[in-house]
């Protein structure tokens, strides 16, 4: 058992130095996975938003000729007014003026509204290619920051994280699923050394039986308060 508390012992300090060397990358992978994301988003808005503003010019040119052709039509309209010879033929000229108005008068209401998106749309260009350049800026940072991190610590985790992986497969399985369940919930500690007769997880003070039995390094002994692994340095 002894051997076994020794391997438990040895992977904690192996671990220990991989979280020290990820530490000192931070957040920064998830800092630019997310700045990506929000590059991609923004970059995506500001093409949709300029296909949207190339689609609104496009409209407005077509329904400034179209007011410019049926107004055009309304003056030939108007002169023959004066021409007509029955009510009948009066009243049809009106009803032709009247269709033609309402034609000029959709399309100068459908300009507007659409004159009122595309100032919207530039200024929404305008805010996100601001944003995109901010981000930008921020990625490059972060990528030469993480690349730095890099240099300092990859050689020395590819050096550990092998001896990782050999000493990890020589555990008990059981205990080795124990031991990663620990991590995960205390903070990356999966087996704690007793300090004064002490848990060096929880501090509560073990019973002096308990204390004893971590000592022998006879058996596998838990903390009777939080559960985690012990062991001793004496």
């Amino acid at each position: 058992m002894e051997k076994v508390i020794k391997q438990l012992v040895d992977l904690q300090s192996i671990d220990n130095q991989l979280d020290k060397l990820r530490a000192k990358r931070g957040d920064l992978p998830e800092r630019l996975k997310k700045l990506e994301s929000q590059s991609t988003l923004i970059l995506t808005n500001i093409t949709d938003d300029k296909a949207r503003i190339r689609e609104i010019n496009k409209d407005l040119k077509h329904l400034s000729a179209e007011i410019e052709d049926v107004k055009v039509q309304l003056e030939k309209y108007k002169n023959q007014l004066y021409l007509v010879t029955t009510n009948k033929e009066y009243d049809a000229l009106q009803h032709e003026m009247d269709a033609i108005k309402e034609t000029i008068n959709t399309n100068e209401n459908t300009i507007i509204e659409s004159e009122d998106e595309k100032i919207e749309l530039e200024e929404a260009v305008k805010r996100n290619s601001i944003s995109s350049e901010n981000i930008i800026r921020d990625l490059t940072k972060s990528k030469s920051d993480l690349e730095n991190a890099m240099i300092n610590t990859i050689d020395e985790e590819q050096r550990l994280e092998p001896l990782r992986e050999k000493l990890a497969a020589s555990v008990d399985k059981g205990l080795l699923f124990t031991y990663e369940r620990f991590r995960k919930a205390r903070r990356g500690r999966g087996i704690v050394r007793i300090h004064r007769d002490s848990c060096g997880s929880c501090f509560n003070q073990l019973p002096p039986q308990t204390a004893i039995e971590v000592k022998k390094m006879e058996s596998l002994i838990s903390c009777p308060n939080c559960g985690m692994l012990l062991y001793s340095e004496e």
